[in-house]
C-alpha cells in the first residue's frame, strides 16, 4: 500500500513544468553575475529563490539561466597544476582548430552514419559497402590467440560479400588488406559504412579511404550493429565455416576467395527475391560502368564546347 501511495505521489508531480519563473531567472542571474555568489549561498540565504543549488546549476547547464559560470567556479590546484591543464586545453583548442579545418577541407571528417543520403539507405543504388572485421578466438586470459583478422565486405543493394585476410589490427595492415579490396572491386565503390572500432577510427586508415582513395566513409553509432544489418548478417552466414573459437593463423586468401565465392552464390529468397548475390552484382557492375562512360562522354562534350565558344 505504501509503494502504491509513494507511486501515485510521484505520478501527480508529472507534467507540472518547470518552477523556473521570469523573476526567478532574473534573480538568480542578478545574484551570480553582479553580486559574484555561489549557487550554493544563493539556495541557502536568498529567500526569494526555494530551489537547490543542484537545481540552479542543472538551469545552468540547460541554458535555461544565463549565468557566468566562472564567477563561482573556484580555481583548484596548485600554480604548476594550473599552468599544465592551461596549456593542455591550449593543445585541445589547437587540435579541435586543424580537425575543423580537415573538416572544411572535406578530407579527414569522420562522417557519421546519419549524414549519409537516403538514396543509400533505400538500397536503391550501387556501390554503397558495409564493412567489419571478425576477430579470432580468445584464451582464458581474454587475449586473441592471434592477431590475425577477416575482414568483410557487404554490397547493400546486391549482398555482395568480399573477404580480406589482415594481419593484425595495425594501421598499415589494415590499409594493405583495404587496398587490396579495391584493387578488385574500387570501381564498384561509392562509399563505406563502418564500425566505430579503433581499426577503423585511426586517422592513417581515414586519411587512406578518403583523401588518397576519395571514398567518403561513414561510422555507425557505437553498439549498433543494425546500422549494418547486411554485413552483420554476412558475418554470421561466415561462422559457418569459421565457428566461433577458430583461429585464423592458418587461413590463407585463396580459401577466403573459396568461401566469398560460394556465399555469393547462395541465392538469396527475401533479400533478393531467390536471386544469386553474384549474378545480380554483375548486373548492377555492368549498368555501373554504361553510366560512367555515358556521364565520361558527355562531360568530355561540354569541355569541348565551351572551349569551342571561348574560340
Amino acid at each position: 500500500q505504501r509503494g502504491q501511495y509513494l507511486a501515485l505521489k510521484k505520478r501527480s508531480k508529472m507534467g507540472t513544468g518547470s518552477r523556473l519563473t521570469p523573476e526567478l531567472k532574473e534573480i538568480i542571474e542578478t545574484w551570480v553575475n553582479v553580486e559574484h555568489w555561489t549557487p550554493e549561498q544563493i539556495a541557502g540565504n536568498v529567500q526569494d529563490v526555494d530551489v537547490s543549488a543542484s537545481v540552479i546549476r542543472l538551469w545552468a547547464r540547460k541554458g535555461l539561466i544565463d549565468i557566468r559560470k566562472h564567477k563561482y567556479h573556484r580555481q583548484n590546484g596548485t600554480p604548476k597544476e594550473r599552468a599544465v591543464a592551461q596549456t593542455r586545453r591550449a593543445k585541445e583548442r589547437e587540435i579541435a582548430r586543424l580537425r575543423e579545418q580537415l573538416k572544411n577541407d572535406g578530407e579527414l571528417v569522420r562522417h557519421s552514419i546519419f549524414d549519409r543520403s537516403q538514396v543509400v539507405e533505400s538500397r536503391k543504388q550501387f556501390g554503397h559497402w558495409e564493412i567489419d572485421l571478425v576477430l579470432p578466438a580468445k584464451m582464458n586470459n581474454q587475449r586473441y590467440q592471434d592477431t590475425t583478422a577477416i575482414m568483410t565486405f557487404t554490397e547493400r543493394k546486391t549482398r555482395f560479400t568480399a573477404l580480406v585476410l589482415v594481419r593484425s589490427k595495425k594501421s598499415s595492415d589494415m590499409i594493405n588488406a583495404f587496398r587490396l579490396f579495391y584493387e578488385r572491386y574500387g570501381k564498384a565503390v561509392r562509399t563505406i559504412t563502418a564500425d566505430n572500432g579503433s581499426e577503423f577510427i585511426s586517422w592513417d586508415f581515414l586519411e587512406y579511404v578518403q583523401k588518397e582513395l576519395k571514398i567518403k566513409l561513414y561510422y555507425a553509432t557505437p553498439s549498433s550493429p543494425q546500422q549494418r544489418g547486411s554485413n552483420e548478417n554476412r558475418n554470421r552466414k561466415l561462422r559457418d565455416w569459421y565457428p566461433k573459437g577458430t583461429s585464423f593463423k592458418d587461413v590463407k586468401q585463396r580459401q577466403l576467395d573459396e568461401v566469398a565465392s560460394k556465399m555469393n552464390a547462395m541465392p538469396l529468397r527475401q533479400a533478393l527475391d531467390g536471386k544469386r548475390p553474384m549474378v545480380v552484382f554483375e548486373q548492377e557492375y555492368k549498368a555501373m560502368q554504361r553510366y560512367r562512360r555515358a556521364y565520361e562522354k558527355r562531360k568530355q562534350r561540354m569541355l569541348e564546347e565551351r572551349k569551342n565558344d571561348e574560340k
